[in-house]
């Protein structure tokens, strides 16, 4: 990360602004450094053209606003959420329902190591960006692919129900997620949250297959 901040710092005073080969790239970046800093509602377009050292009017060849930012950034972090669970999904599972738990662990990971892009992703303005409805959709249905086989697998409710078995998944994990980055969850639960959210999605599958057993 330090390389990244000396690298995003301004021209010194007396200097030319020196040319970016992908000024799109470095302002993406130089964004989130800065929610990192002092959170998205302190984010201003004139802090990043300064901050990679270029005029503030530079950003606007590649944003022209704020907002178009923000939802490029919000894309960024989708796209690297679902490339974080499908590393995951790569991976060899015992049986589908792992494979759940473990993507469910995977978002509250990224949630914690890109705090600046998780804090974007869900910013309310932004949602409506078709841009950002088809990120965080793709994400979606990969989500409900694993949900499927799940399902297919004799783990969980018919098949019809998969949207709506991806959407309580989905609730589970973001609320926790969420719960971590306002920090509202107890320190003394908090130190691996990864690994709480391991053990929250154990619990509950227990106690979902607690109740099916019973009425059974």
């Amino acid at each position: 990360m330090a390389s990244d901040v000396n690298k995003l710092e301004p021209a010194r005073k007396g200097q030319r602004p020196y040319h970016h080969g992908n000024l799109r790239t470095a302002l993406l970046e130089a964004a989130e450094v800065a929610i990192r800093e002092h959170g998205v509602a302190e984010l201003r377009l004139r802090d990043l053209a300064r901050r990679v050292g270029v005029s503030h009017g530079a950003p606007a060849n590649h944003f022209r606003d704020r907002n178009a930012l923000l939802v490029a950034l919000a894309v960024q972090g989708f796209d690297k959420l679902r490339e974080a669970q499908a590393e995951v999904l790569a991976q060899e599972h015992d049986s589908p329902l792992d494979a759940l738990h473990a993507i469910g662990v995977a978002y509250v990971r990224f949630s914690v190591e890109h705090p600046a892009h998780f804090e974007v992703m869900f910013q309310r303005e932004l949602l409506m960006d078709p841009k950002l409805l088809q990120a965080a959709g793709r994400t979606f249905e990969q989500l409900m692919g694993v949900i499927g086989d799940v399902q297919g697998n004799g783990e969980g409710a018919p098949r019809g129900d998969v949207p709506l078995g991806a959407l309580g998944a989905w609730a589970l994990v973001h609320g926790l997620a969420n719960l971590h980055a306002m920090g509202l969850l107890p320190s003394a639960i908090c130190n691996d949250v990864p690994k709480l959210a391991a053990e929250v999605l154990a619990a509950m599958t227990r106690i979902v297959e607690g109740q099916a057993g019973s009425k059974g």
